[in-house]
């Protein structure tokens, strides 16, 4: 726990795959699936609390994915976009988290190192929002503040927190 508050990191993991037509949570990456590589760099990150977020093949996840030290947020309106994960993740934070890192669960190269300077920005000076720069532009995990919790519970579709971070300039 930080002088701000917990923060915790949130593995949206719902998604339902549907160009791919089947679960891309659940794609071999070397010997494991690409989730538990995800789930592996949150482990080794410096986050006080860990969620995932899963909704379509919920129950293969389960199977095939350790989730022993997650805590698990249900979304069944997965099919209706990001979103509704990022709304579902709102509403059940407890009080006492101050910020939530967005770690996107098909991104299984990231390094916990990302994460954690990403944290170590926020605590050193806090903003509403921490988002890493690449050569490419803005990507992700991505840190928001407790003080948008509010806006992110109006988005809809299949936008993630974009538009909340685009008002930010």
């Amino acid at each position: 726990m930080t002088a701000r508050g917990v923060i915790a990191a949130v593995v949206l993991a719902a998604g339902g795959s549907t160009r791919l037509g089947k679960p891309k949570q659940l794609l071999p990456l070397g010997e494991h699936p690409l989730l538990a590589h995800v789930l592996h760099c949150v482990r080794q990150s410096s986050v006080d609390r860990k969620y995932i977020v899963l909704g379509f093949a919920e129950d293969q996840i389960r199977e095939q994915v350790p989730l022993h030290d997650f805590e698990i947020i249900h979304n069944q309106d997965y099919f209706a976009g990001q979103s509704t994960s990022i709304r579902r993740t709102i509403e059940t934070m407890p009080d006492d988290v101050s910020a939530v890192v967005f770690v996107l669960g098909d991104q299984p190269l990231q390094v916990p190192e990302v994460i954690d300077t990403i944290i170590d920005s926020y605590r050193d000076d806090p903003s509403p929002a921490v988002q890493p720069q690449f050569a490419d532009g803005p990507g992700n995990p991505v840190l928001i503040d407790r003080e948008l919790f509010g806006e992110l519970l109006e988005l809809t579709g299949d936008t993630g927190a974009r538009p909340v971070l685009r008002e930010l300039g």
